[in-house]
């Protein structure tokens, strides 16, 4: 009984010398364990300046100066000197040699036009002013031989003066530029390299370009918000000067109608007070400038015209011009700003690298 019992202690004991043993090689082999390294290299792009904030100024868009139709200064002179003699002795020499041209370009001309010029009143006048309003044979004749006058019947007709604003009406042709981003990462990713600190490295990186994307596109976003705008507001400014060119060929037409009527006055007046040759001349000059007003108004008007679309046009070319310089600013930008942190990221997965594939 002795011998078995020792025989137990004896098994317990080394039973428990086994356990005991088996418990401190499994706590050296947990304390051999490392723990795998962790990165963070955000702080290596920290020095990445943002883009600059995008500076869209509006571009200068003037109103031309459409000039006008303007009245002869010989023929408004006429018309006081008239109406102030009262003899036929007191009319100025400028005056009868103006009336003599007038009486020698009338020679060429068919009776009917000396008949038209006889009967002509306000009425007649209205419809050789309204473009609406074709004229009679006799007067469509009398304009096609009023475009090939001398220089001095045309001194007494109206003349359109054109402002320098019509000097400009070439427009330069415009290329229009795409955005184009090119990050050129092939190189960079096409390391095979993985572990933790390739993964950290590119963590960094994609959190510093989704920054800076998102910069650039807010910028480029304002940039296009802006042309877009522009476009529209060269349209309207296009049916506005179209309504303003509208109400000055009135304002125009009621002007040289103004002069035509006074004209008939002083014509009226020489018949009365100083001669009937000199009032047949003076209506004469009175149908010419008529009609050739209304020649003078509708070249203006339409020469006008073609210049607000050609303003338009121009106004548009230069917004898109302005759209397409800040675009490739921008992207000038960030291209430069990306190569920056490329070169960081190249940096690091060098040292990731050189550390060994598996870390």
């Amino acid at each position: 009984m002795k011998n078995t019992t020792s025989q137990i202690l004896k098994r317990t004991t080394f039973y428990s010398c086994l356990l005991f043993i088996s418990l401190l090689f499994i706590n050296c082999n947990n304390d051999d364990d490392t723990q795998p390294p962790t990165y963070e290299f955000g702080e290596k792009f920290k020095d990445i300046e943002d883009l600059p904030v995008v500076v869209d100024e509006d571009l200068a868009t003037p109103d031309p100066d459409a000039g006008k139709v303007a009245e002869s200064e010989k023929t408004l002179a006429i018309i006081p000197d008239i109406l102030g003699a009262s003899t036929e002795a007191e009319v100025s020499a400028d005056t009868k040699s103006s009336l003599n041209t007038i009486k020698a370009y009338t020679a060429s001309q068919p009776i009917a036009v000396v008949e038209a010029a006889e009967s002509l009143g306000e009425a007649g006048i209205d419809a050789i002013l309204d473009q609406s309003v074709a004229l009679n044979a006799t007067l469509s004749d009398l304009q096609a031989s009023l475009d090939g006058v001398s220089d001095e019947v045309a001194a007494l007709l109206p003349n359109i003066q054109l402002s320098t604003d019509f000097e400009r009406s070439n427009i330069s042709a415009q290329t229009k530029a795409g955005i184009i981003v090119d990050l050129n990462d092939a190189d960079i990713f096409s390391q095979a390299q993985t572990g933790p600190c390739h993964e950290a490295a590119r963590d960094a990186y994609n959190d510093i370009i989704a920054d800076l994307t998102g910069q650039r596109d807010a910028n480029l976003a304002i940039v296009d918000a802006n042309y877009t705008r522009r476009q529209s507001e060269a349209d309207a400014r296009l049916e506005t000067r179209i309504a303003v060119q509208a109400i000055l060929l009135e304002d125009n037409k009621t002007a040289v109608k103004t002069t035509i009527l006074s004209l008939l006055d002083a014509a009226e007046y020489a018949e009365i007070f100083l001669s009937m040759e000199i009032a047949s001349e003076i209506r004469q000059l009175t149908l010419y400038y008529a009609v050739y007003a209304r020649t003078a108004l509708d070249v203006w008007n339409t020469a006008v015209l073609e210049i607000l679309e050609s303003l338009n046009l121009e106004e548009k070319a230069a917004a898109e011009e302005h759209r397409n310089n800040l675009v490739a600013q921008e992207t000038a930008f960030f291209e430069t700003t990306t190569s920056e942190a490329q070169a960081i990221l190249n940096g690091i997965l060098n040292n990731c690298h050189n550390q060994g594939s598996g870390n």
